[in-house]
């Protein structure tokens, strides 16, 4: 096999890795600044996002997959730390998410009973 550059395949491997993993982590981390936004500018709004959960979902689970074998592979500090971070914003965005939805059913059941108890009497 031939040897490429300085380092040879596992060096440039590593430094794809850690570059994916960087991309990654920057990728959640904006995506929790929009949500965070949206959830400021307008609630209504971020509710008929669902592109957004999405895209955080698919987000996470190419962040754990990148993740877990990170250290083995000899990723750095700034670039685990960074997509950690990541993982975490984006687990407090599907929580959000999911409490929001909740919260928008129980709205909409509480409605709901209040027309039939409105409409017996």
């Amino acid at each position: 096999m031939e040897k490429k550059g300085k380092g040879g395949f596992r060096a440039s491997f590593q430094r794809f890795w850690q570059g994916l993993c960087a991309l990654v982590g920057a990728l959640l981390l904006v995506d929790l600044l929009v949500c965070l936004a949206g959830a400021l500018v307008s609630l209504d709004w971020l509710l008929n996002q669902a592109q957004i959960i999405v895209f955080t979902g698919v987000l996470l689970l190419v962040g754990i997959i990148l993740y877990l074998p990170a250290r083995r592979i000899g990723v750095t500090k700034v670039p685990r730390r960074l997509l950690a971070g990541g993982l975490a914003g984006g687990g407090l965005v599907l929580v959000f998410f999911v409490a929001m939805y909740i919260a928008a059913v129980f709205s909409m059941l509480e409605y709901i009973r209040h027309i039939k108890v409105d409409d017996i009497g």
